[in-house]
């Protein structure tokens, strides 16, 4: 997540979006960068807006712009299939090791999915929750 305070303007980090690229090119000009931990860094729209736009609020901002990265959702599938496929992971319930795309895909589908296929939602993340809704 970055914020730049004059700009008035939040990039939240969508994970498996690229925000990492972005964040490296753009945290410089910053004013606050979280990078981790991942928690913190992917917080989505809803917990910002509970929790992080009041706080910045209370110490002199007005109301953030916010925005996020969406990836072609095939495209974002794919990147999220081979972070899981790591060596790293390999005899863990998150692997996709010995899993194929098409499984991998048609299990995050489903409504009680495999571990490997938990990846949440990147429309989940950027839905915008109001203050009547929570």
């Amino acid at each position: 997540m970055l914020v730049f305070w004059k700009e008035n303007l939040v990039l939240l980090a969508v994970p498996k979006t690229g925000t990492t690229a972005i964040e490296k090119s753009l945290s410089p000009f910053a004013d606050i960068s979280i990078l981790n931990p991942p928690g913190l860094k992917h917080t989505p729209v809803a917990k910002f807006n509970r929790f992080v736009q009041p706080y910045l609020e209370s110490v002199g901002s007005n109301a953030m712009e916010t925005a996020g990265v969406i990836r072609n959702p095939l495209d974002w599938l794919g990147s999220w299939y081979r972070y899981r496929a790591r060596p790293f992971l390999d005899g863990k319930p998150n692997s996709t090791k010995d899993v194929s795309f098409d499984d991998f895909v048609l299990e995050v589908l489903k409504e009680d999915s495999a571990p490997f296929a938990r990846i949440g939602s990147q429309r989940r993340f950027c839905r915008i929750v109001t203050a009547m809704s929570l």
